[in-house]
């Protein structure tokens, strides 16, 4: 496994491990840990809108991004949908610091991630000469643009979407 995850093309491309039976792997893998089908789509869905989002933020910048780069990328994206950065979420739903929050959100989360990820990537795209404040620009711009949608829906199903917990009552506290 070791392998797959540190040269996945390499390993696949070899003929050591077939993609359809990592595919079914990870699904299973997923389920055991008692997720549902629809979240493991949008679990798996959302892993290619994340590889095409940093693809092209990396291919619209001119200048070399590191990992922060990509971190602080994603916070723009989580500020947008929900208001919160990534630890903030972490904190919330009480995980490790070093916990994938993406692996413990809800379904709507994902999806409205990837979307807004989508959306930037798609964005970005057009783009080959921006400084990293120009990218960044663009990212939180599409974040709060798909965020509005975001937060109606979670009025509407009065569910914090990002987290997966009720919405508090007018006078409720938590």
């Amino acid at each position: 496994m070791d392998a797959v995850r540190l040269e996945p093309e390499t390993v696949i491309t070899s003929g050591a491990i077939d993609p359809d039976e990592a595919i079914d792997a990870a699904i299973e893998a997923y389920r055991r840990r008692g997720k549902d089908d629809r979240w493991i789509s949008a679990r798996l869905a959302g892993k290619v809108k994340r590889a095409k989002f940093t693809s092209a933020l990396k291919a619209a910048v001119y200048e070399v991004l590191t990992q922060m780069h990509y971190a602080i990328a994603t916070d723009d994206i989580y500020q947008g949908l929900w208001g919160r950065t990534a630890a903030f979420l972490k904190d919330e739903l009480d995980l490790p610091k070093k916990a994938s929050l993406r692996d413990n959100q809800p379904t709507l989360a994902l999806t409205y991630q990837g979307i807004a990820e989508e959306v930037a990537a798609q964005k970005l795209g057009d783009e080959t000469e921006l400084s990293w404040d120009e990218a960044r620009a663009i990212v939180k711009q599409v974040a709060v643009l798909i965020g509005i949608q975001a937060q109606a829906t979670s009025q509407f199903l009065q569910v914090d979407l990002a987290t997966g917990k009720p919405l508090l009552s007018e006078g409720q506290t938590s």
